[in-house]
């Protein structure tokens, strides 16, 4: 896995960005069983972590890493680019891109709408709530939990103000990844309306966050994710990040790659990027 670094964007050249994406887009019903690390050296997160602690080590990555970043005034972004799921059409043909926006608003907003030759489709998240709107306008229902871990990782960490008081972060120390030494941080976060010193055990969203100790930047991101509340499978969700460059003073990821058990879901490639657009909190939900 080479490593990143943050370039500046050069308009008018199409940066090479291919992301592969979230299990929100299709159901983990596809996948027989879990088969656990994704072959990449990248293992399930784990189940439970203590609320709020916070070792130094791992600190000191997340400050390296807003630092290499421009972190602090994040508020979101929009961009366009094109999305190819990594799936045969109906005739058994690899599928063509189509034409996508993508939305985040701070770290519980994403919404990404897939322009189709059958119309657009279209997947919201906000906070707890999740769900997708097929091109028939037919509308399903993400798992609470899915939804909450958000598309990506990056957003949350990019916030003022993280990690706060309640949020979790575990130094793992450094792991092999595809021959690469990254360093692994396990971070917690509590679900909206979960107070710490309730005396009870909180629900949390729990995702390893994977570095490279020489540049600092986010390369992977790992959670488990879920089908249903009746179907207790868990599958591991790795996204990789990369293409670092950087928009209006920040540095954000152009690269992204997501996998499934460690099967490629879809790329999605960038060929424009709005940092801070006039984002309406409805736009986030159906």
């Amino acid at each position: 896995m080479a490593n990143q670094r943050l370039r500046k964007r050069t308009f008018g050249i199409v940066p090479k960005l291919v992301l592969a994406a979230a299990a929100l887009l299709f159901p983990a019903r596809i996948f027989s069983q879990n088969t656990g690390p994704s072959g990449r050296g990248v293992v399930m997160p784990p189940a439970t972590v203590p609320l709020g602690q916070q070792d130094p080590a791992a600190l000191q990555a997340i400050r390296a890493y807003q630092q290499a970043v421009g972190a602090g005034t994040w508020v979101g972004i929009q961009a366009e680019g094109s999305f190819t799921p990594n799936a045969p059409d109906t005739s058994g043909n690899p599928m063509g891109p189509e034409q996508m926006t993508l939305w985040i608003l701070r770290h519980r907003g994403f919404r990404l709408d897939i322009q189709t030759a059958a119309g657009v489709r279209s997947m919201r998240t906000d906070g707890g709530y999740g769900a997708i709107r097929h091109r028939d306008g037919h509308i399903r229902l993400v798992d609470a939990r899915n939804a909450f871990a958000g598309l990506f990782a990056f957003p949350a960490l990019m916030e003022a103000g993280f990690p706060r008081i309640n949020v979790t972060l575990i130094d793992d120390g450094i792991v092999a990844v595809d021959g690469a030494e990254l360093h692994r941080i396990t971070m917690g976060k509590p679900w909206p309306g979960t107070l710490a010193g309730s005396g009870s055990e909180p629900q949390m969203s729990i995702t390893d966050l994977y570095f490279d100790p020489h540049t600092n930047l986010l390369q992977l991101s790992a959670t488990a994710t879920v089908n249903s509340r009746s179907d207790p499978t868990q599958y591991l969700r790795v996204i990789q990040y990369g293409d670092y460059q950087t928009t209006t003073g920040v540095g954000l990821p152009e690269h992204f790659a997501e996998y499934l058990n460690g099967q490629l879901l879809w790329t999605l490639q960038l060929s424009s990027v709005q940092l801070q657009p006039g984002l309406d909190d409805s736009g986030f939900r159906f």
